[in-house]
């Protein structure tokens, strides 16, 4: 009786190579996106925490940003007062004031495709970045913060709106994906998107629409599942699946 080959052919390994193949190429992509959601969520909560912290020291130092002289809507002069303010506690290796530099000079889009803003060219708005390659912009809403963006008491007395990018230069640039947006308020800082934000609701956060609401979504339920269907919400079901 002849004796049993034993090991594989080389058609035999090809096959079990092809399979493994197909099965990565299947697999990878969804593993990638994982990752990078997960990437996405821990960094806007880490700049979050970081923005909370500046605010709440410079405010104790300094009294309420209604004292910082904002001196009125969309003034450069008073956004860069306020991001002044904030500056001294955060690790910010470059402060461009007003000027170009701390972000990619590229049009944002909304989570819609369509175009939004050049953050980098944008006057108005006084922007730094951080040694972890977060990049911040802020703008001036009232300087007396007595703005009403929702329902709560806090969105009652915004001042001004925050935006962050968490990848640095990297793109899609895109408001919900790696752009996020917070209402600066005379007390704290609060995460766009939330359920008494009226001005930012979370309705706005599909792919059909701007993507403004997405921010508190992210921080509270640590996905972004509004990708990938839109009939999510606060008082429903928070993944797709």
């Amino acid at each position: 009786m002849n004796n049993l080959k034993k090991g594989f052919t080389l058609a035999e390994l090809l096959i079990v190579l092809g399979i493994i193949g197909i099965i990565a190429a299947l697999t990878m992509p969804t593993l990638i996106a994982k990752h990078k959601e997960k990437e996405t969520v821990t960094r806007l909560k880490k700049a979050y925490s970081t923005l909370s912290n500046a605010y709440n020291l410079a405010i104790a130092e300094n009294s309420t940003p209604d004292n910082w002289d904002l001196i009125g809507s969309a003034s450069a002069q008073g956004a860069e007062n306020m991001m002044n303010m904030l500056v001294p506690y955060m690790n910010v290796t470059k402060n461009c004031g007003r000027n170009t530099g701390c972000f990619p000079d590229v049009t944002y889009k909304y989570l819609n495709n369509t175009d939004w803003n050049n953050i980098d060219t944008a006057a108005t708005r006084a922007k730094i970045m951080l040694a972890d390659g977060t990049m911040i912009a802020l703008a001036i809403d009232n300087k007396d913060c007595i703005l009403s963006q929702g329902n709560s008491t806090e969105l009652q007395q915004v001042c001004g709106g925050i935006h962050v990018d968490t990848n640095g230069f990297k793109p899609p640039n895109t408001l919900g994906k790696d752009i996020f947006s917070f209402h600066v308020t005379k007390n704290v800082i609060v995460p766009r998107g939330t359920l008494d934000d009226t001005s930012n609701s979370f309705s706005t956060c599909k792919t059909s629409s701007n993507g403004w609401g997405c921010t508190a979504w992210v921080l509270l339920n640590e996905n972004m599942e509004y990708l990938k269907c839109n009939d999510l919400s606060w008082n429903g079901k928070t993944k797709c699946k």
